[in-house]
């Protein structure tokens, strides 16, 4: 396993001691992304659904019980990112099926879920808007997510994307490595 959470803990009042959330059932070890969502829920994911008993995102309620209502589809192998927004819908970056072979995954989508873990939409793409300093044939054009690195949500329903782009073309001062993409809802 090349990281991952061993323990969870409950942030505790200030001068409590902290608690341990035990995850009955699932393999903890493997969780290694983590989100909140807007009622104080813990969502949990993980790159190697196919180690174990565990599901690609779980979400724990504020005792650290699961919440057995949000059951996401188990043809998501597993998730690289998750986020929430204020508005229930929880985006996840999938892995594809092999899981913890991380040389082999590439994310080049967004999934999105509603509070119940099912499956609302898939984006692959977005209208790339460039400076005119760094025109490319791709101006003003819908490209594909190359490489998703991170992704964050917040309450408005705004997405934030960190892909990691190759520009081979550009012009060399606009050979940038990573871009930040705001989609909104």
């Amino acid at each position: 396993m090349a990281g991952g959470f061993q323990e969870l803990y409950k942030i505790p009042e200030f001068g409590e001691d902290p608690v341990v959330i035990a995850v009955p059932g699932f393999t903890v070890g493997y969780f290694d992304s983590i989100a909140a969502d807007s009622e104080n829920r813990i969502l949990l994911g993980t790159q190697c659904s196919n180690v174990g008993p565990t599901p690609a995102i779980i979400r724990v309620f504020p005792n650290g019980g699961v919440d057995e209502s949000f059951a996401v589809d188990a043809s998501v192998f597993g998730v690289q990112a998750i986020a929430t927004d204020g508005q229930g819908v929880v985006y996840a970056v999938p892995s594809d099926s092999s899981g913890c072979a991380l040389a082999a995954r590439v994310p080049t989508s967004i999934l999105g879920f509603n509070s119940l873990g099912a499956q609302l939409f898939q984006i692959g793409e977005y209208l790339y808007n460039c400076p005119a300093a760094c025109a490319t044939s791709d101006c003003g054009k819908l490209v594909p997510f190359q490489d998703i690195q991170s992704i964050a949500a917040g309450p408005d329903g705004r997405v934030r994307v960190i892909d990691n782009v190759t520009l081979g073309t550009a012009p060399v001062e606009c050979q940038v490595t990573l871009r930040l993409i705001l989609l909104d809802p």
